[in-house]
């Protein structure tokens, strides 16, 4: 009798839990459903990589100390040169987040509208179309809707093709980069995703959405045990009734329950208290009139084809850094979250030469990273750094980082802190701890089931879509039999009963 007793206390606990934990894991199981389809709705951009800088011969450029723009722009935080339609254009920025200015390579005419326009071609370009007119360009300043957090660049320009599927890209003018492409397919199931999954629709109370979020996981966790310890101490039965089928199919669901409520609630409070602002960029500071050397091809040509050319500054020394085109693939990413697939990148060829005079200058990008580092974190000790190359995506270094290639500096002497530095565009891409790298592996490995990795994404997304619909069936079979168990007539009294939930 005592043992019945406990049992029913167990069953009493696991009822009222239920009531809360149910509705919890009907959004975010039923929203789980909807993640292999955002994948695969994911349009995917014609080309991954950044315009290659290449023009038509002729006249030698001109030196940026050639150029004499207004006085506002005598000393710049940005430098580069970019190719539109085969005419190079010198890029310049007065200060971090002002729109940059162009001018021409060679005349040294500034572009009218150049953002915008650099902006359309960098959108063409990414998405392959040439020929649909652009309905709108906007600037996005903030995270927010269709272009998430997870995207990390900042700032960009929406720009919105008229076409029947409403493709618009998210372009970064200062790195030649693509942060997303969206169309009305993925921006209704995006939606759809951010509100249930991720509760967006509490986004400007994040305390609050943090709390409610908080409190559903736990109820989640705890409704699994109960019913998994209601399981093995209530008696059996050989009748299929609705009590039965959620007895054997809440078995099985709790231990996915477990797994992802788990998980899912670390990875949301690490994801509250992470900081929602673009990785930090260190701005060079470079004199326009100290830039005497003109970038030329012949210079390109000393590392291969030519994908990038900008000025930095080290140790207060002006720099040209020329990259060479990468051989395969560029920045990997998420197939939902972003264009790339995340493939492995070829590290570029990096060469730096003087700004004065074009001479061949011994830096590493090693040593690059390194600097940029130092400038970042104000710890000098950094250029002292273990440092390797990270060309793809894995392990601490997922694809939530965005950017690639990337070098890993070791900060802690046992390697506890590791910064990863995009030098390319100087951000700090990730910093990366142990607790980092414990959540990192517990999110891949229960919530997102990476394990699974060698049977493929297909064959890995149908069995998390299984695990999903147990969940959201046991939740429906619940609700059912509590609403049954509400209709019995008060009074009556019957332990054999199909209205228990637990013990037919």
């Amino acid at each position: 009798m005592a043992s019945s007793g406990k049992t029913g206390a167990w069953r009493a606990l696991h009822r009222r839990l239920a009531l809360v934990a149910g509705l919890g894991a009907l959004l975010w199981s039923v929203s789980g459903l909807l993640h292999p389809l955002l994948v695969r709705a994911q349009p995917q951009p014609e080309q991954r990589t950044a315009p290659a800088l290449e023009w038509q011969t002729g006249e030698a450029l001109l030196s940026p100390a050639e150029l004499r723009p207004s006085d506002d722009l005598a000393q710049v935080s940005l430098l580069r040169l970019i190719v539109l339609d085969q005419t190079p254009y010198y890029q310049l920025q007065a200060a971090p987040g002002t729109p940059p200015r162009y001018f021409h390579a060679r005349s040294g005419a500034e572009l009218a509208r150049g953002d915008r326009v650099y902006a359309e071609y960098l959108a063409r370009h990414f998405t392959g179309d040439q020929n649909s007119p652009v309905r709108r360009i906007q600037p996005v300043a903030r995270f927010g809707g269709e272009y998430d957090a997870i995207n990390r660049m900042l700032p960009v320009y929406r720009v919105e093709f008229a076409r029947p599927d409403g493709l618009r890209a998210y372009v970064d003018t200062t790195r030649s980069g693509l942060g997303t492409l969206v169309d009305d397919r993925k921006a209704l199931l995006e939606g759809l995703f951010r509100n249930l999954h991720k509760w967006d629709w509490l986004a400007g109370l994040e305390p609050l959405r943090l709390l409610i979020a908080l409190l559903f996981i736990t109820a989640a966790l705890t409704t699994a045990l109960t019913g998994v310890t209601v399981f093995f101490r209530a008696r059996a039965s050989a009748r299929l009734t609705l009590p039965i089928w959620h007895r054997w199919l809440g078995l099985g669901a709790a231990v996915f329950l477990l797994s992802f409520a788990a998980s899912g609630g670390l990875h949301l409070v690490k994801m509250s208290l992470n900081d929602t602002t673009p990785p930090p960029r260190l701005p060079a500071s470079v004199t326009l009139c100290n830039l005497t050397a003109a970038p030329d091809i012949a210079m390109a040509l000393v590392s291969g084809p030519l994908q990038a050319l900008s000025v930095t500054d080290i140790d207060g020394q002006p720099y040209y850094r020329i990259e060479q085109a990468a051989h395969s693939g560029m920045d990997g990413h998420h197939a939902h979250h972003g264009p790339d697939s995340g493939q492995a990148t070829a590290e570029p060829a990096a060469r730096f030469f003087h700004a004065e005079d074009a001479r061949p200058a011994n830096i590493s990008v090693e040593d690059h990273a390194r600097h940029i580092a130092a400038g970042l974190t104000g710890h000098a000790a950094i250029m002292d750094a273990p440092a390797a190359a990270v060309n793809g995506f894995g392990g601490e270094y997922g694809f939530v980082n965005k950017y690639l290639p990337v070098t890993r500096l070791a900060v802690g002497g046992s390697g506890e802190e590791a910064l990863f530095i995009h030098s390319a565009s100087a951000t700090l891409a990730a910093r990366i701890d142990n607790a980092d790298r414990l959540e990192g592996w517990l999110f891949a490995w229960l919530h997102k089931w990476h394990f699974m990795a060698p049977l493929g994404a297909d064959l890995r997304d149908a069995l998390m879509a299984l695990a999903a619909f147990a969940i959201a069936c046991v939740s429906l079979l619940g609700y059912g039999l509590l609403l049954r168990r509400r209709r019995q007539p008060r009074g009556r009294s019957n332990p054999r009963s199909t209205s228990d939930w637990s013990n037919p």
